[in-house]
């Protein structure tokens, strides 16, 4: 990743000074040194899913694991359902969502963190009367 990263200034540079054709060579060096870079990447999760779940406070959240914001139970019930295993998964969070790699089926999943507030207000896909608020997709 450095010999990317200094053939990308080192490019940038020589076209900045008007040395166009040379950076033109080195772009082209950076061209082939990036054809042959892993395209695996390993993203790590910055939290287990115990310590994301608990920057929500269990009083005023709560979680909904199947994106049905009608069976959204609280964060407590969610902890003590959980197996240690499941609890201790890599998992990152954003304001209402946890992303989290779910051991029981090997994949990634999102889960909905949902004001207490704001469950009155939720979209019911069964009627569409209720109001309409966004959900990741699994």
């Amino acid at each position: 990743m450095n010999n990317l990263n200094f053939l990308s200034d080192l490019a940038n540079d020589l076209e900045l000074k008007g040395f166009y054709k040379e950076a033109e060579v080195i772009h082209n060096l950076f061209i082939k040194q990036s054809d042959v870079f892993n395209k695996n990447h390993l993203v790590e999760f910055p939290y287990d899913l115990d310590k994301a779940i608990n920057k929500f406070d269990r009083k005023t959240y709560q979680v909904d694991t199947e994106g049905e914001w009608e069976n959204a139970q609280p964060i407590g019930d969610f902890i003590e359902e959980s197996s240690d295993e499941l609890m201790h998964a890599p998992a990152a969070v954003d304001k209402n969502h946890i992303v989290f790699e779910n051991p029981e089926n090997n994949k990634i999943e999102v889960m909905n963190v949902i004001n207490e507030k704001h469950l009155p207000t939720l979209h019911n896909k069964k009627d569409p009367s209720t109001k309409w608020i966004k959900r990741a997709e699994d």
